[in-house]
């Protein structure tokens, strides 16, 4: 049975709650995209669907996943009930861990092709020094693999906050689903773990789960979609995709990795576009968190023409 909710809530840009300021301000920030899609030919609305989805394991029993797709259909979210793993001390010396597999069939619009670009992980770790917490994941998009379980979040304690992570694909070497099938399949294979940090085991203690501002961990899923035909492909065919980084002063711990996105009509114009949209964002973020840095990981932003 799928779950499906529409999470979607109010931004008040007034509300000086950090956990709900900065997720509205993603939102505005991605609101950008999705009228650019809309100034051109559009995809289908409610034209992307779940038809079926299937879970298991020790992180994921029957009925604790909540799936959505966004109203534009770029992102699907899975937010998870019972994902939590705990080192309690000399009871779990050698620490502890959860897996969770996950089916999702879908049916796709005719005449459209998508490729998953990234990744984004979000939730909560309280971990005590010689701790660490590690949230990895294997996902395989029809038959192909796009990410492979090497790619994961490390949290090394001491650590007690909120995180949320993304891990970007080869943009170089995105797969785009076939235009002749009608449905496409993902499966997805996660784990979290705590374990003892440069040691076999300690009695230290700590957990990873839960996000704070909805009370459970959330992984999202992160599309990018064309037409299948090229002539049907808009003028504004280039996207670059800037890797933010949020750091906690003064040790530059970080906190927070997420996408800033644009489109253009070359490649020069999609970078100053997203460029220009990380400014704006990590001036606004910085004045509200004056205790945060925020910037573009390595300097660098990576460009494809869809």
């Amino acid at each position: 049975m799928i779950k499906s909710h529409n999470f979607q809530k109010g931004c008040d840009m007034t509300n000086k709650n950090k956990y709900l300021f900065f997720p509205c301000m993603i939102s505005i920030f991605f609101l950008n995209t999705s009228l650019l899609n809309a100034a051109m030919k559009s995809l289908p609305k409610n034209s992307f669907k779940i038809s079926s989805f299937k879970s298991k394991g020790s992180g994921c029993p029957g009925n604790t996943v909540y799936t959505n797709i966004s109203p534009d259909q770029e992102v699907i979210t899975m937010i998870f009930d019972d994902f939590i793993v705990e080192k309690n001390g000399n009871n779990d010396p050698f620490g502890s861990q959860k897996n969770c597999n996950i089916e999702i069939n879908l049916k796709k619009p005719k005449g459209w092709t998508f490729s998953m670009y990234s990744v984004d992980f979000e939730g909560v770790s309280d971990l005590e020094p010689r701790v660490a917490g590690s949230h990895k994941t294997e996902i395989i998009l029809s038959g192909a693999k796009l990410l492979n379980n090497k790619d994961k979040v490390n949290i090394i304690g001491p650590y007690s906050n909120e995180y949320m992570r993304t891990i970007n694909a080869d943009l170089k070497k995105l797969r785009w689903e076939s235009c002749e099938k009608k449905t496409s399949r993902i499966n997805i294979k996660s784990e979290i773990a705590v374990r003892p940090h440069l040691e076999k085991k300690n009695s230290s203690s700590g957990f990873i789960a839960m996000n704070t501002s909805e009370g459970k961990i959330k992984q999202k899923l992160n599309l990018l979609w064309r037409p299948c035909f090229e002539e049907k492909r808009p003028q504004l065919d280039w996207l670059t995709l800037c890797e933010i980084n949020i750091y906690k002063k003064p040790a530059k711990k970080l906190v927070k990795s997420f996408n800033i996105k644009a489109r253009g009509k070359s490649e020069k114009s999609s970078l100053k576009n997203s460029r220009n949209k990380v400014k704006e964002f990590c001036k606004e973020y910085s004045d509200e968190n004056p205790q945060r840095i925020c910037k573009i990981k390595n300097s660098k932003c990576k460009s494809i023409r869809l």
